[in-house]
């Protein structure tokens, strides 16, 4: 606690009351308090475990500030607050080989390492029947989900992988997706993470910050 030059007392977010914590902490996160782009790193990563597992991520231009331009990978999501909120994402899948073991090397989640092993059974009986491997555009419809078109699938009279299968994949892997961008969005708006940001700065009895 000290003393400004206009005499009006001052504190840090440590000696704030309980009640003037809770309302810094309200004005600070109802203020633009995500006003970046805080999905990068999860995009970033996301990017990764794509190309680890045969999917390269589409990306489309933005123009940035002062006329440069900028490559956004082609990931979207929509909020955490309604049943339709999800995630999706453009690109192309091409058979790749030793994602299982590339998987595991990268990460020890059980989800990623589940979709990887389900996509490398799902090439091998591909060349079981006698067929080149199957390849495959994703994109993202309107109202959720993917859309998703396969090259190589073979014919009825050879017999055919559950196309089914590898949408359900692809959706298993976005619903990863968001549940990774909805960690991150818990994480910023956690305590811990928002104190970071209140620890230095200067309060009135009330909890406004100075």
């Amino acid at each position: 606690m000290t003393e400004t030059d206009q005499n009006c007392t001052t504190y840090t977010f440590a000696e704030l009351s309980e009640e003037a914590k809770d309302k810094a902490r309200e004005a600070y996160t109802d203020k633009d308090y995500l006003d970046y782009d805080w999905w990068d790193s999860v995009y970033e990563d996301f990017d990764r475990v794509c190309t680890i597992l045969g999917i390269r991520i589409s990306s489309h231009s933005v123009r940035l500030h002062g006329g440069e331009t900028h490559h956004a990978p082609d990931i979207f999501f929509s909020g955490f607050g309604c049943q339709s909120d999800g995630a999706s994402f453009k690109g192309s899948y091409r058979s790749k080989q030793d994602i299982t073991t590339e998987i595991r090397n990268y990460c020890n989640d059980k989800e990623l390492h589940r979709i990887a092993d389900q996509l490398t059974s799902m090439q091998l009986t591909q060349r079981l029947l006698g067929l080149e491997f199957f390849s495959a555009d994703i994109g993202p419809l309107n109202r959720g989900g993917l859309s998703i078109e396969i090259d190589n699938w073979g014919d009825e009279t050879v017999g055919q992988p559950d196309q089914e299968q590898f949408r359900d994949l692809m959706m298993d892997l976005t619903a990863w997706l968001y549940a990774q961008l909805g960690a991150e969005n818990d994480y910023l708006y956690s305590d811990e993470c928002v104190y970071q940001y209140l620890v230095d700065e200067t309060f009135d009895e009330d909890g406004a910050r100075i």
